[in-house]
């Protein structure tokens, strides 16, 4: 169950700083980066969820998948971002928490690009927390599950602190500050990825496959020819197309 210290803010703030320090991140992760894990990670093992992750919009408006709990939540967290659609995109937009329990049985008529891109990974239930200050937006930290368990108000308020914490070190002014206060790393990252999603996209229109048979194909390619995805996904924004699919 979820550590419990009263519903005061500063012990909703003190129960997830104390998961984030128990949190490990991944060894070869940078200062940034490993923290952002461990945000996620404490999320997820506060609030009984089996994946988190943070995305960011920036620059293009696009948004792109920055830290993550784990590959699962990589991959599904890229989903969504190439979707387009979402309660992340929907909680960036209007500045406003998206809690969606039920999100096969409800979420498939609001987004059906984003539903049918990550039901296979098992999610089934997904919260979106805005990451602002006033009116300035960055992001979300996203929580997702494979219950269909409604948050209690306690578990709520705990979320928007974890994305509150996310917020801050986004904002950190110890970060290689850039436009908006972000670090300048993460924004060429944001970039990237943004390249990414579209050839994505692109490839799925083209070859009438999914989201993660098109992002597949594009890996697959780039390994073929000793290049990297990004590579790829230039190549493919400039006009070039990937081989048809062979039958089966």
């Amino acid at each position: 169950m979820m550590p419990q210290r009263g519903d005061r803010p500063e012990g909703r703030r003190a129960v997830a700083l104390g998961a984030i320090a128990a949190a490990k991140s991944d060894p070869l992760l940078e200062e940034l980066a490993g923290d952002l894990q461990r945000i996620c990670r404490g999320a997820v093992a506060s609030l009984e969820m089996q994946w988190s992750t943070i995305r960011v919009n920036a620059r293009t408006g696009v948004g792109a998948v920055v830290a993550s709990s784990d590959e699962t939540a990589q991959a599904i967290g890229d989903l969504g971002a190439a979707s387009g659609e979402g309660p992340a995109h929907d909680a960036f937009v209007t500045a406003r928490p998206v809690l969606m329990t039920r999100l096969l049985e409800e979420g498939y008529g609001r987004w059906p690009g984003f539903v049918s891109a990550v039901r296979s990974s098992g999610v089934r239930a997904c919260y979106a927390l805005p990451l602002h200050v006033g009116a300035v937006r960055l992001g979300t930290l996203d929580l997702y599950r494979r219950q269909t368990v409604e948050l209690e108000p306690a578990q709520v308020s705990l979320a928007l602190t974890f994305a509150d914490l996310a917020t801050e070190r986004l904002l950190d002014p110890r970060n290689n500050a850039s436009a908006g206060g972000l670090d300048s790393r993460l924004l060429d990252a944001i970039d990237r990825n943004s390249e990414i999603h579209q050839a994505q996209g692109m490839v799925m229109v083209d070859l009438d496959v999914d989201l993660a048979e098109a992002i597949a194909l594009m890996r697959a390619n780039a390994f073929a020819r000793d290049l990297s995805l990004l590579d790829v996904a230039r190549e493919l924004l400039a006009g070039q197309r990937l081989p048809p699919l062979e039958p089966a």
